[in-house]
């Protein structure tokens, strides 16, 4: 009997025949089982004899007449010695332009609780994820484990995910331009490492291919990126951030990552909604890098729940990337404060994003156009619970008799040795005796967001103008420049009309903005 080749092109999978073998070669050592069809190859009676290494099918002997098709094997998992350590075998995913896209045979080591085995498509390694949230991976497989070892495992249908930022990807494969902005916290502004050069914005946006594995820049040309995150900072500073006329709406940004929640704030989620909101009402692009759980004890913000994360993303149309699931593989990835990226930590953020960022041809989500917008009031009130469901900032007065001035700060502390960052907009500066007014028809707290430098401190008393009874507050300079949110200095359990008049009895305020958080 001559000898019959045979390729089932939608895997890559070959089948040779000859008198007495019947053999499958897959790529790069796939999975591939063989099982009985009609349609395909006549050949001998299946024999006994299957050479197999464990994971996979290599060929089959026998006599007789049968009927056999090869196709691509399902995510085959094996257990090892150790009871949190397995061996997976992926199972290969088909691209929209029909290659094959897999990720080879590895061990990995599970934990107590649950683990999602995620493919990452960058890189072209398994990842051990602590939720299925990423849009940067394949979900090969949730395995589940105690303290003894893996106790269930269940199969994931391996599908490569849609992405939500296709113009962004357009760019980086057709080496185009692609201009970024980056607004934060100290995540976000890449804290943790004495030397900006290795930290994962430097990485990812401006080191060459020769000094690193994660740089974009031999992919697109020009790139071009701003990063305004800000050390200590709440997510008030993202909605002055995204002000209207601010730079980061105006300058024609393609991409812009956002990154908020290491610093404990109430009013996390529905500030980056809203924040998110303004970006994609202007078309840029968005990925959203899920909040960090601190490991230092500070109570966790809820922004880490992947129910409003995942919910944003869905109302807004935007990316997710889960940096702080890719933080949690590995104890070593935190520096010794237990909140920022160690030097490999921040390897290992810039990976993630790159799994994001990658130049692998995917399906795109149907944009959302801004007009079918939804927020985070959709969501079921047992998941909002107390939290403010939206929330507007006001950076003119109604009234004032202190004067505007330049913000006396670039945004990010490292603009001023980079001399890349300008200021954002215009404060309010009151000295004593002078005060500025706001007023809102309806908001269930008040937040004063303030700008003093170091050493400068002032004595201000609130006046709400609603019944509620007025406050004193003192607000000190930072040695770092933020914006500094006074969250709580009038918080209330229903939505009241507000006329606020904030006065100096004491020193200079510097004021950027107040804003009005509103329960729905």
């Amino acid at each position: 009997m001559p000898m019959v080749a045979l390729t089932v092109s939608a895997s890559g999978i070959s089948v040779t025949l000859d008198q007495n073998r019947l053999s499958v070669q897959a790529p790069d050592g796939a999975p591939v089982v063989i099982e009985q069809s009609e349609d395909l190859v006549m050949w001998s009676d299946l024999g006994s004899g299957i050479a197999t290494d464990g994971y996979f099918l290599k060929e089959i002997s026998g006599g007789g007449t049968r009927y056999f098709r090869a196709h691509a094997g399902a995510t085959v998992i094996a257990t090892n010695a150790s009871p949190f350590v397995l061996t997976v075998n992926p199972e290969l995913v088909t691209m929209p332009d029909g290659q094959i896209w897999r990720v080879a045979p590895q061990t990995v080591t599970v934990h107590p609780g649950t683990n999602y085995l995620a493919g990452d498509l960058f890189d072209g390694r398994l990842h051990v994820l602590k939720r299925r949230l990423h849009d940067g991976a394949v979900y090969y497989s949730r395995v589940i484990a105690d303290t003894n070892g893996v106790t269930q495992v269940e199969p994931i249908n391996a599908v490569l995910p849609i992405t939500a930022i296709p113009k962004t990807k357009a760019a980086i494969a057709a080496h185009q331009a692609l201009k970024v902005v980056l607004v934060g916290d100290s995540l976000e502004q890449g804290a943790g490492i004495a030397d900006y050069h290795g930290t994962w914005p430097f990485l990812v946006f401006d080191a060459t291919a020769t000094t690193n594995a994660w740089s974009l820049r031999p992919e697109v040309s020009p790139l071009t990126y701003r990063n305004f995150g800000i050390g200590g900072i709440t997510a008030e500073y993202g909605l002055i951030a995204t002000r209207p006329g601010s730079p980061v709406l105006t300058t024609g940004y393609d991409l812009a990552i956002v990154g908020f929640g290491a610093n404990p704030g109430t009013g996390d989620a529905v500030l980056v909604e809203s924040m998110v909101h303004e970006l994609r009402s202007a078309g840029i692009e968005v990925i959203l890098q899920s909040g960090e759980q601190r490991q230092d004890g500070i109570a966790t913000p809820f922004l880490d729940t992947d129910v409003f994360l995942a919910g944003i993303a869905a109302n807004q149309g935007c990316a997710l990337a889960d940096t702080y699931s890719y933080m949690l593989e590995n104890d070593g990835n935190y520096s010794t404060d237990k909140v920022h990226p160690s030097e490999l930590g921040h390897q290992v953020w810039a990976g993630c994003m790159r799994s994001l960022l990658n130049g692998l041809p995917q399906e795109s989500k149907a944009v959302v156009p801004a007009s079918e917008f939804q927020s985070l009031t959709s969501l079921p009130e047992s998941l909002r619970g107390a939290f403010p469901t939206s929330t507007t900032v006001q950076f003119t007065p109604t009234t004032t008799t202190g004067i505007s001035a330049a913000s006396l700060f670039p945004y990010n502390t490292m603009g001023v040795v980079l001399g890349k960052i300008p200021a954002l907009s215009a404060v309010n500066v009151l000295v004593v005796g002078q005060s500025a007014t706001f007023h809102a028809d309806s908001a269930c707290a008040v937040s004063l967001l303030t700008e003093n430098p170091n050493g400068v401190q002032a004595e201000v008393l609130v006046e709400y103008g609603n019944g509620m009874p007025n406050r004193s507050l003192t607000v000190n300079g930072f040695f770092l420049p933020r914006i500094t949110p006074s969250s709580g200095i009038g918080t209330w359990n229903t939505n009241l009309p507000v006329d606020l008049t904030i006065t100096v009895t004491d020193g200079v305020l510097t004021l950027a903005g107040v804003s009005f958080p509103v329960r729905h």
